[in-house]
């Protein structure tokens, strides 16, 4: 039922890209569902060019599950960064050393992370490895090694001054929203909330940068 439910989804949302395709597949896939999935509505359609899109049940969402999901983008996007720019190929495999509360992010998103950043190897660790260029990731100092040439010191302290530039323009950033009287007033309570979440973690991660940049 699931796996006839996905490709149901998939194939309404894939529709308007590829129609003749799609179109094809769609009876083949209507003849192999064998049950409903609890909270997805896939309204039945003879033509997939009149069925209508899949409807889930937002009541069913996990909020704890997506704020996750996007941390772990977040600390992909900046493993990724840093794979550019030391021109890692992409097939090769890197290690990531982290501690503790970084790697149970990791490990709930069951392998997301080592799949898109190409980590092959994660260790726990709270001091900087030998040979490893440092990531500030949520306050945290997260060490990536086995890149190419390994660390370029200058290439890596332009990289942390252009962070610690960006993160200080961030906290001011979050400061004057947060210091305008009809921005708190006025404002969602749960948008202040989140502003001052961010705030603070664009501290911790100016922190970070600060430390990993006095290392090198």
């Amino acid at each position: 039922a699931m796996l006839g439910a996905v490709l149901d989804a998939s194939l309404r949302l894939m529709h308007p890209v590829c129609p003749f395709i799609t179109e094809a597949l769609w009876p083949h896939v209507q003849l192999a569902r064998t049950g409903e999935i609890i909270g997805l509505e896939l309204p039945g359609s003879p033509l997939l060019a009149k069925a209508k899109w899949p409807v889930a049940d937002s009541a069913l969402g996990n909020p704890d599950v997506v704020r996750d999901f996007d941390r772990a983008y977040t600390l992909v996007t900046q493993v990724r960064t840093l794979r550019a720019s030391q021109q890692v190929k992409p097939k090769q495999m890197i290690s990531m050393h982290a501690p503790e509360p970084v790697l149970e992010l990791v490990h709930r998103a069951s392998g997301m992370v080592e799949t898109l950043s190409g980590v092959g190897e994660l260790t726990e660790v709270d001091a900087k490895p030998a040979v490893a260029s440092p990531l500030a990731f949520e306050g945290s100092q997260v060490f990536v090694s086995g890149l190419v040439d390994e660390v370029d010191v200058d290439a890596e302290r332009d990289r942390l001054t252009k962070l610690v530039e960006q993160k200080t323009k961030q906290i001011a950033g979050f400061e004057g929203k947060l210091n305008n009287p009809g921005y708190v007033n006025n404002a969602k309570p749960e948008l202040v909330a989140e502003t001052r979440e961010m705030l603070e973690l664009a501290k911790a991660d100016l922190d970070a940068a600060t430390s990993s940049l006095a290392a090198l």
